[in-house]
This record gives structure tokens, sequence and C-alpha cells, in this order.
């Protein structure tokens, strides 16, 4: 017979990609997850993943048993957001969507007091470009770039507005104007994910007879580059401002500016420790913003 506690455990191999990832969402060791998992693929005679250096992935097996347990797993989900033992005390998870920039600002700013006040709360963090999915438990809080829609409250933290950043040894050795399509200078570009971005885009239009130095789909990492003067590159300003090597060439005002928003769940809104979270990264996110 079936043990239903052992879909919990494969839908949570299934959103999180592996046995460690899924075992620190529910809370038991990864030992525990791969045996409930055997234990679930024994009871239905089939296996649900492939499992390769790169993690878990589901089979086709895998991806309809997943698919038809869902609905189970979402109004799971729900019930553990309502439980009352965890609306009132501020301990146990907290998973964060954020921009990679973003981490590192929170990492570097809020989290540190915080987790000290709180000395059972956990967070994770998932740096990533890409938008977290709330309504599936993906994260409990995200830091978004685009207006959010669906069954989410939104609430606005500034906007993000960009410059033209370089080096001073950059400048140093490039006194060309930074005019006339950046000719004569070099650039660090944005790719894959981030080539559709606005800092892409200017470039584009602007840096047309610019020298491409160096690639790379992370704000983080071409901040990084200008900074060690590799290049020039349209960064938004308050990632730019992590970096002190960093200097501002003019602002970009031809760049609107980009909304920054906070969204989470709404039946987390009264859970204490995603609550103290949410605060605390409000209060970091304006600060930066400003």
């Amino acid at each position: 017979m079936l043990d239903w506690n052992d879909l919990r455990f494969a839908h949570a191999v299934a959103r999180s990609g592996s046995l460690t990832k899924a075992g620190r969402q529910l809370g038991v060791h990864q030992t525990t997850v791969g045996r409930r998992l055997a234990a679930l693929e024994h009871a239905l005679g089939c296996p649900l993943f492939t499992r390769s250096a790169g993690g878990l992935t589901p089979t086709s097996e895998g991806t309809r048993v997943l698919a038809s347990i869902e609905p189970l797993a979402s109004a799971l989900l729900r019930f553990e957001r309502r439980a009352p033992g965890t609306t009132t005390e501020v301990r146990g998870l907290v998973r964060v969507a954020v921009t990679e920039a973003g981490a590192r600002q929170l990492v570097e700013g809020a989290l540190p007091a915080l987790m000290a006040r709180h000395p059972e709360l956990e967070l994770e963090l998932v740096p990533s470009n890409l938008v977290a999915d709330l309504a599936r438990g993906e994260a409990d809080l995200a830091v978004r770039l685009v207006r959010p829609d669906g069954d989410v409250v939104a609430r606005r933290l500034g906007q993000v507005t960009y410059g033209l950043y370089a080096s001073d040894a950059y400048l140093a050795d490039h006194p060309a104007p930074f005019a006339d399509a950046l000719a004569g200078h070099d650039i660090v570009v944005p790719v894959r994910e981030l080539a559709h971005g606005p800092e892409a885009a200017w470039l584009a239009r602007h840096a047309t007879a610019a020298r491409p130095r160096l690639r790379a789909n992370s704000l983080v990492t071409l901040a990084q580059a200008v900074a060690a003067g590799l290049g020039v590159c349209a960064l938004p300003i308050n990632l730019a401002a992590m970096h002190a090597g960093a200097r501002l060439v003019r602002r970009l005002p031809e760049i609107p500016g980009r909304p920054v928003w906070l969204v989470i769940h709404p039946e987390l809104r009264k859970v204490a420790r995603v609550r103290v979270v949410a605060t605390a990264l409000v209060d970091e996110m304006k600060r930066r913003l400003a």
C-alpha cells in the first residue's frame, strides 16, 4: 500500500532536484528522503527519477505521478502555512528568491543582525534572475523586477536606476570621450538571460564601436570586471555601489527606472518567521535603492 507521506517526499525532490535540498526543506536527513523515495518507487513498481551527477530528474512515469499529486501537495502546503504553531514562533526555514546582487546586499547588510536576534531562524537564499513560483512553495518571499500578478501581496520597495561605469585605472589608460558609440573603449557585456535586459539593450544601441572584452550572465561578475579595469559597462547604480573600484562615468536617465517589488503569498503574511524576514528585507532594500 502507498504511504501518502512518501508522495510529499517525492514532491520535494522534484521541486529541489536533490535529496539534500529536499531534506533541508522537509527538516530531515537526506538519507531519510532517499529511503522514503525508494519505498514509494517500490510500491509503485517503477522508478520516478533518474540519478546523475547533476541531480535527480523525473522519468516519464515520474512526471505523470508528480502531476497527479501536485493538487495534494499544494493543499498540504497551504495547511502547513495555516498551522497555528507555525504562525507565532520565529523559528524554522524561510526561503527568499532574490537576484544575485540582492542576495549579496542582504548578506552584507540586514541578515547578520536578524540571525543574531532569532537564533532558531533558518534562511535559504535563492539567487537567480528567474521568477520563483510562490504558489508552488518554491519560495516564501521574492524580490522581483516586474510587477507581480496572481494571488500574491506585493509591496514596492523603490526602483533601480542605471549608470555607465569604469575603473580609475581604466579611465587613466582610456582617455577617449564616452561618445561616438564608445569608439576606442572596451566593454563587458551581459549575455544569456541578461541579454534582453536594459544594460545589454543600452550597450547594443550606444556601444556599437566598442570592443567586447568579456561576457557574463551575472551582473555581479560584470561589476567585478568593471572594478578590475576590464572595461566599461552599464550597471544598476545600487549594484555598482557595492564595488569600490567601479566609478560612475555618467548617469543613464535614458534607461527607464525599474520598480522593485517584494512579493509574498497572502497566507504567509501573519507567519512570524516570514514577517520578520520580510521586514528586514524591506528596510535593507529600501536603503540600498535610495
